[in-house]
């Protein structure tokens, strides 16, 4: 729950530190600082297919369902530390987890504009593909916050180098990722065999990331357009077989608008081998993290490519979106969530297949200018999975709380 909080927020703050409604208090000229705090309750259920871990399909379980509360106070605290020259700056975004009394900056860099619509930046943060993402958070205990493998991707907190550039009314992004991430356990999913030597990853090749940002011409409302994609190629030494490498792309399409009472959030996107980029293996991960290593090892690699008996890559291809619309009545926001993602691959005639939904809905209330509450309900679908052929039923769960945030 404490690293999802982070995740959550972090990500959520990086952006909102251009927002004119986000608490930032003025130190000196230069030196800005903001802090909040984040703390989660909520009610817990997985059903009985859940708990069992997976059951064949058409088959029973005597396995129960299960119920409790989670209630994590005082989890996470976010701070932002914004130093701003009139051409260059440099912003951090530590967290504190105050249960362990430990510290860590999920999200650092420095910029410099060398012209004034040129921005050079480089450090550490989120990636420039699908920078869009819903807001659900209660069920972070079960690793499921914001969507991760039920219609959102995410990569993780990678070092990074990146140029801005303003056109017109848009905003073009241009950036390069360290592509070494594919080692262990990736390496294992995809089915290298050795030729006697130790396989590693020898990619020299940055993992390249694009995005455009364009704010629709309307006075009254605020719009934007994001379309983005991203390109990887790792390849791989001491492999036996005709193929020693995989390649992962992503192509995404999305929308953020407020439409005066109207609130929308979208985006759709569409790639191979997600599952082998950096980072992306850690949410999927967690999302079937109380699943046995059949279905954490196994399941997990769908979303990566993998070689057959002939030694030819199998590439796994990916579907993912979400949609969050929602209205404003006075201190209240209520919205709707629906997400989806679904990866397919065959290997050695045998189909992998999983469709994993979540929907569900939450209302943020303006309790006071530095708090909000967001009461939430959603509900998980693991739905049927396929695995080498055979179905599996992973079943459901929900959640039914709120998350409390303090801005000071």
């Amino acid at each position: 729950m404490k690293r999802v909080l982070v995740f959550i927020f972090t990500a959520m703050l990086s952006l909102a530190i251009a927002s004119p409604g986000f608490a930032l208090v003025n130190l000196t000229k230069s030196l800005s600082l903001g802090i909040n705090v984040y703390t989660a309750h909520y009610f817990y259920h997985g059903d009985k297919e859940f708990m069992a871990k997976g059951v064949p399909a058409g088959q029973t379980t005597l396995k129960a369902d299960a119920e409790r509360w989670e209630s994590f106070s005082n989890t996470t605290s976010v701070m932002i530390i914004r130093w701003a020259m009139p051409n260059y700056g440099l912003v951090l975004i530590p967290n504190i987890d105050s249960d362990k009394e430990s510290l860590g900056v999920p999200i650092a860099y420095g910029y410099w504009y060398i012209t004034p619509k040129l921005r050079f930046q480089v450090g550490k943060g989120t990636s420039l593909f699908s920078e869009i993402q819903p807001h659900a958070a209660t069920a972070g205990g079960e690793q499921k916050a914001t969507g991760i493998a039920y219609g959102n991707y995410f990569t993780g907190y990678n070092a990074y180098a990146r140029v801005q550039y303003r056109i017109g009314r848009g905003e073009i992004k241009a950036g390069i990722v360290d592509p070494r991430a594919t080692d262990g356990i990736y390496i294992n999913t995809l089915g290298f065999t050795s030729n006697g030597g130790k396989i590693d990853n020898a990619s020299v090749i940055p993992k390249f990331e694009l995005a455009y940002w364009y704010n629709l011409p309307t006075r009254a409302v605020r719009a934007q357009i994001q379309t983005s994609a991203f390109w990887q190629k790792q390849t791989f030494d001491n492999v036996k077989g005709p193929d020693n490498e995989v390649v992962s792309y992503g192509l995404g399409l999305g929308l953020d608008g407020d439409l005066g009472p109207v609130h929308v959030m979208a985006e759709v996107t569409y790639g191979q081998n997600w599952f082998n980029t950096r980072g992306y293996g850690y949410p999927i991960m967690q999302t079937f993290l109380y699943y046995p290593s059949l279905f954490t090892n196994t399941v997990s690699g769908c979303y990566g490519g993998k070689v057959d008996k002939a030694g030819n890559m199998q590439n796994a291809k990916l579907w993912a979106g979400f949609i969050e619309a929602g209205y404003k009545i006075g201190p209240a926001r209520p919205s709707l969530i629906f997400g989806r993602m679904s990866t397919e691959r065959s290997v050695n005639g045998l189909k992998d297949n999983v469709i994993l939904k979540e929907y569900g809905v939450r209302c943020p209330i303006q309790v006071h200018k530095n708090l909000e509450i967001s009461p939430e309900f959603m509900i998980f679908d693991n739905g049927i999975i396929t695995v080498g052929g055979k179905d599996y039923d992973f079943g459901k769960e929900w959640s039914a709380g709120a998350v409390f945030s303090f801005r000071f």
